[in-house]
């Protein structure tokens, strides 16, 4: 089977979407099967500025399958990156959180005063954006979420039945598990925040 793993982040292995797509790569791999990946630069390098992507990223990919002159049998692609493609290959709609939610939560964080988002932001982001995310969820044949939340918020707008939804929690490598010090061993006396620190992130 040929697999087009895509998401338009820039080819960083140090954050954790690119990582993991990394890591998913390399088990198909394994198992015997044909599987590309792309990032930013593969899909489209310009333009640069994310809010010019939203509307454009998805156009992009198309663009870039067809001067690949390459056939997929599977293409997996996060967000909103599926809502343009052409028919033929199974489209697989991935999200590492459901961007509908994120975006009632950050409406909500600046009703309360938390945080300021300009209007320009609450013009653009939806029909841009948020838009394109729906279309390419009711158009997948699978999508797959972190959690049950986002497949009820998938389910009760009859964007797709529950049926054609997969939760896959984030996982730890289990390496990290195999490796980790033994209880008894000696532990530090502060805090270790690894991740990323942001707003979206809550």
């Amino acid at each position: 089977m040929r697999i087009l793993l895509v998401s338009d982040e820039p080819d960083d292995r140090s954050m954790g979407g690119p990582r993991a797509l990394s890591r998913l790569q390399t088990e198909l791999q394994a198992l015997g099967q044909e599987c590309d990946l792309w990032f930013r630069d593969q899909i489209g390098a310009r333009p640069r500025t994310q809010r010019l992507r939203w509307p454009l990223s998805p156009w992009l990919l198309r663009r870039a399958l067809r001067r690949a002159r390459r056939a997929y049998d599977v293409v997996d692609a996060s967000s909103a990156q599926g809502c343009r493609l052409q028919r033929g290959a199974v489209l697989v709609a991935r999200s590492h959180g459901l961007e509908h939610r994120y975006y009632a939560e950050l409406l909500a964080d600046t009703r309360a005063g938390l945080l300021h988002k300009p209007w320009t932001h609450r013009q653009w982001y939806p029909p841009t954006w948020l838009g394109q995310v729906e279309r390419s969820l009711r158009r997948a044949r699978r999508i797959i979420v972190p959690n049950a939340g986002d497949r009820d918020f998938i389910v009760r707008r009859q964007w797709a039945p529950a049926a054609r939804i997969e939760i896959i929690p984030h996982g730890v490598d289990a390496a990290a598990c195999r490796d980790a010090p033994a209880p008894e061993a000696a532990r530090g006396a502060g805090l270790l925040f690894c991740g990323w620190w942001t707003t979206s992130k809550g």
